[in-house]
């Protein structure tokens, strides 16, 4: 990663983090979908990136999350749990011929569909952990999955929209 990469994802990251406690901290959909923007954060790193980086990298914006969301662990233990099976989910997602070297898991560098099929597991996971975590009952399980798969929906549109709007319109294939 060059030197311009990396203040790209710098910006990036803070970029989301910042629209994410301002904008989305509050936004409840029909008081059932929430959007979690700053997931997309480990679903957009590179390919190639560590492991360790990438659990680090959750862990720290986790905390930083659950400073201003006042929640104790929350995000950070569903953050780490999505960037864990992240490396397990890329390898069932990965095609017969492998990416390359340098490709990011966009929908410009591969496809919406794609992007789809790998984020919105991942999404579900996050999700499903960071709603039973908060809620830490059984009771009302069908409500928790009814939250976290409209909360994955919504995560997962918002995501798209972003790339959309916001990456460049290239592809590397």
């Amino acid at each position: 990663m060059n030197s311009n990469q990396l203040i790209k994802s710098s910006v990036s990251i803070i970029l989301m983090m910042i629209v994410q406690v301002i904008f989305f901290k509050n936004l409840a959909l029909f008081g059932v979908a929430f959007c979690f923007l700053y997931t997309g954060i480990i679903l957009l790193l590179p390919i190639q990136v560590k492991p360790v980086f990438a659990l680090v990298m959750a862990f720290l914006l986790g905390l930083i999350l659950d400073i201003f969301y006042d929640s104790i662990g929350i995000h950070t233990a569903a953050f780490v749990l999505m960037a864990y099976l992240r490396f397990q989910w890329l390898r069932v997602v990965t095609p017969t011929g492998g990416y390359d070297a340098d490709i990011t898991p966009s929908t410009q560098n591969l496809s919406v569909s794609w992007f789809a099929s790998y984020a919105f597991p991942l999404l579900f996971i996050h999700h499903l952990a960071f709603f039973y975590i908060e809620s830490i009952s059984l009771n009302i399980f069908g409500f928790i999955l009814l939250k976290a798969f409209s909360s994955a929906i919504l995560t997962l549109i918002a995501l798209i929209i972003m790339q959309g709007l916001f990456y460049s319109k290239r592809r590397t294939l």
